[in-house]
């Protein structure tokens, strides 16, 4: 037995190690060149971006944040697409891994095991490298794939018992590890960057609002959309940077064109270790003042980008810009106002919608402008507004029933709006959450519209905007998002991966948020797990949140706006909102006769016609014979009994 295991480890020596002798030298040296090619690349693109100061935008990763991103792997269990011929059972399973990151480059500790039950094979290895910044291998998928970290491989050491392999396999095993898997890990654990654009943002706006008017006891509900379109973030990644505390990318916001790195020269291999050197403390020297304060990673926003975002929208087509409006359902009347007469019976004067779908019209910003401050960001924009209606305006001056009309009208309005927003970090139920607060200054202006017809019908409504308590909108909660084992594992290639369980519980909780001058930095403490996607109740959580983030009294609020203006209808040039006698109702119709106020005459003649010929149930004992006449008399006794 003694002998048996003298022999088997003799046979592993020699099988391993020293008939690869020059395998082993040509893996080092091959390392230190792909080392020396990362740290040139990141020098290059921080010499030609300027630096890190110069970007608009950083995302980066701590040590312990990437830790437990990477967590997701352990357990993972790899089939090789490609096996051993007689081991077409033989997987791979990561059991644990492990990241540190200093400047420059990242070194990687995977350890795993393989297993093929029909070979009685079982053994457990551990391999050990740099996870580099490199150019990836460009393929037709993914064309503008420009920049990728991948693992290069250091050395491989097999943890072995060495009665349980069997001696036929040892052979297969050497050839396998050596140049097989090496060659897949460095292939297939490849994570690529598009360069193209960053993100976009989906902007449009729907929903309703309902407005009233509680003297009058009018209300109408208003409905309201614009078209939605994707503005790209064209963030062109310019730079990365692996430092001592973690990972960096940042990106420039509108470039033309990718940051593509310049192929590095090619250096004689006994000066690639004081090459390294140099680069590393050039790249060290580089990230000075990058280090992550309270959380496992973090994003900053430089001033330039939000001007360069604003700018953007301003430059998108007036469609794209405009919200539409319209009525679908109203109650009340705009304007009412009834008398009654012992003899004559009842009349009055009301101005209503005809219908609930009878106000439209559209919103247009104008031009937007923006302002960045350690208070937020400060925003104005001038916006067109144009409005439509249809009214229905009855008169009834004790006469014959009186008459109604309808009419179109036509308004327009150019009110400013300006405001701030600005964000805080709240906590409920236990969730961190990054609220983004939108305070609208007050701004008060009317809205008339009028038909140019006969009787120049009209209504004047006052609109108040702002004021009040900021609108609240939970930008980032603290909340597991469940994303798919494929969307996580899909960076993976060339080999079959089955993951633990079939969701990864993805968590950033925000922890900080800092603003001046130059811009924001938040920082965000992260947690991954494998999840069967039944143990997290995100929505309900969510709900949750929400509702307790609008009983939320605790923000500061802006001065209110007060009380809208009572609501005007014009007609035939007389506006009316208080609460209007018929004396003065007719007088002032009688008065605009005699002066030729436009659509006065035709409204009363047709007064005056309903007179003569009464319609059926009229109070009327017997028709007028002079309406016009009677009118005056009547606006004459009446004005003086006021």
């Amino acid at each position: 037995m003694r002998c048996k295991s003298v022999l088997l480890l003799a046979l592993w020596v020699m099988m391993l190690s020293g008939c690869g002798s020059d395998q082993e030298g040509q893996l080092i040296v091959d390392h230190q060149r792909a080392v020396y090619e990362s740290l040139a690349l990141q020098d290059q693109l921080q010499q030609q971006g300027g630096g890190h100061a110069a970007a608009d935008l950083g995302i980066g990763i701590s040590n312990r944040g990437m830790g437990k991103l990477l967590s997701l792997l352990k357990g993972l269990v790899i089939s090789p697409t490609q096996p051993p011929k007689g081991y077409e059972d033989l997987s791979v399973r990561i059991e644990d891994i492990q990241l540190v990151s200093r400047a420059g480059r990242s070194e990687l500790e995977l350890e795993f095991s393989l297993s093929s039950p029909a070979n009685s094979l079982q053994f457990a290895a551990m391999m050990t490298g740099d996870l580099l910044f490199l150019p990836p291998e460009l393929d037709t998928d993914t064309p503008e794939d420009q920049l990728a970290f991948r693992m290069k491989v250091r050395e491989l050491h097999p943890r072995l018992s060495w009665y349980s392999l069997p001696l036929q396999s040892i052979s297969t095993m050497r050839d396998y590890l050596r140049y097989r898997l090496i060659e897949q890990v460095e292939k297939s654990l490849v994570m690529k960057v598009p360069t193209a654009k960053l993100d976009k943002l989906v902007l449009g706006l729907s929903g309703s609002e309902v407005m009233k008017d509680e003297e009058k006891g009018f209300q109408i509900k208003i409905a309201y959309a614009s078209p939605k379109f994707e503005m790209p973030l064209v963030a062109r990644y310019s730079q990365f940077l692996m430092t001592d505390s973690g990972f960096w990318i940042f990106a420039r916001y509108g470039d033309k064109a990718p940051s593509i790195p310049k192929p590095v020269a090619r250096v004689p291999k006994e000066q690639l270790e004081s090459e390294i050197g140099r680069l590393t403390y050039a790249l060290r020297a580089a990230a000075a003042g990058l280090n992550f304060w309270s959380g496992d990673s973090a994003i900053i926003v430089r001033k330039p980008l939000l001007e360069k975002l604003t700018a953007q929208f301003n430059e998108r087509s007036s469609d794209e810009r405009t919200v539409s409006f319209q009525s679908t359902r109203s109650r009340g009347k705009l304007y009412e106002k009834q008398w009654r007469d012992n003899l004559l019976g009842d009349g009055g004067l009301s101005v209503e919608l005809d219908g609930r779908d009878a106000a439209w019209g559209t919103v247009t910003l104008k031009q937007v402008t923006s302002t960045w401050s350690e208070k937020g960001l400060a925003y104005s924009a001038s916006i067109d507004v144009e409005a439509n209606t249809i009214l229905y305006v009855h008169f009834d001056p004790l006469l014959g029933g009186g008459v109604g009309k309808r009419a179109t009208l036509e308004g327009t309005a150019s009110p400013v709006l300006a405001g701030t927003l600005s964000f805080a970090i709240r906590t409920y139920a236990g969730v961190p959450v990054l609220i983004a607060m939108n305070h609208l200054n007050c701004s008060k202006f009317p809205l008339t519209v009028l038909d140019d017809g006969d009787l120049s019908v009209g209504v004047t409504v006052s609109q108040l905007v702002g004021g009040g308590k900021p609108t609240l909108i939970p930008a980032l909660m603290g909340l597991p998002k469940m994303m798919k084992a494929d969307q996580v594992l899909r960076a993976i290639k060339g080999v079959s991966v089955t993951a633990p369980k079939p969701f990864a519980a993805i968590t950033y909780a925000p922890t900080q948020f800092l603003a001046d001058a130059n811009g924001f930095r938040a920082e965000f403490a992260t947690s991954a797990a494998w999840s069967e996607g039944e143990d997290v109740d995100a929505e309900e959580r969510v709900k949750e949140v929400v509702a307790l983030l609008g009983k939320d009294e605790t923000f500061p609020s802006a001065p209110d706006c007060g009380k809208p203006d009572s609501i005007k209808v014009h007609i035939a040039g007389i506006a009316f909102e208080g609460d209007l006698g018929l004396g003065r109702v007719i007088t002032s119709l009688v008065d605009g006769a005699r002066t030729g106020t436009k659509g006065i005459e035709n409204f009363l003649s047709t007064a005056g016609r309903n007179a003569i010929n009464p319609s059926p149930g009229s109070v009327l004992r017997k028709p007028l014979v002079n309406p016009l006449g009677t009118l005056k008399c009547l606006g004459t006794l009446l004005q003086k009994c006021e």
